[in-house]
């Protein structure tokens, strides 16, 4: 019986797939929001769906601390995690004021990598499209990159999965 279950299975037509931009804070342990909301619970979830494929810059999987737990979600992620090399030294170049104290070049590469690939960002950094929008450089780059945060716009995997699909 097993052997007729597998086949069934295998022959049955493939779901899709969703791809997005993840942020660094999928994988911390305590990925706070404005007002002390921890979305843990929801980041554990979309990390875990099968339908979900996550992009993360070198530099962004850099910011994961090394440590036991961190490091087991990177483990657990990685058979749907790509992670890619962003190079934003021209848009630097061009752009001086496209940096600062609260805007660094880890966020900009996580919004180069999204806008590179035409993918969307899950990040709780909910701070994040306030600095976009109120920026005329990076706002002329990402003000339609598709900026998610959780408890905002989604609140479990399937409901990012709606909004991806769109």
């Amino acid at each position: 019986m097993p052997l007729l279950s597998y086949a069934k299975e295998a022959n049955a037509p493939s779901k899709p797939i969703y791809t997005f931009v993840a942020d660094s804070n999928l994988f911390m342990d305590k990925p706070v929001m404005a007002g002390g909301i921890n979305v843990r619970a929801i980041y554990d979830d979309v990390r875990a769906h099968p339908d979900l494929r996550l992009v993360i810059a070198d530099v962004n999987r850099a910011e994961v601390k090394a440590i036991p737990s961190q490091l087991q979600r990177l483990a657990d992620a990685a058979p749907q995690t790509t992670v890619v090399k962003t190079d934003v030294s021209k848009i630097l170049a061009e752009n001086q004021e496209i940096l600062s104290q609260k805007f660094g070049v880890e966020d900009l590469i996580l919004l180069e990598t999204a806008r590179a690939r035409n993918l969307s960002v899950v990040t709780s950094n909910s701070a994040m499209v306030n600095q976009i929008a109120n920026n005329a450089a990076r706002y002329a780059l990402y003000g339609k990159t598709s900026t998610l945060i959780p408890t905002k716009q989604f609140k479990t995997a399937d409901e990012l999965i709606n909004i991806l699909q769109k």
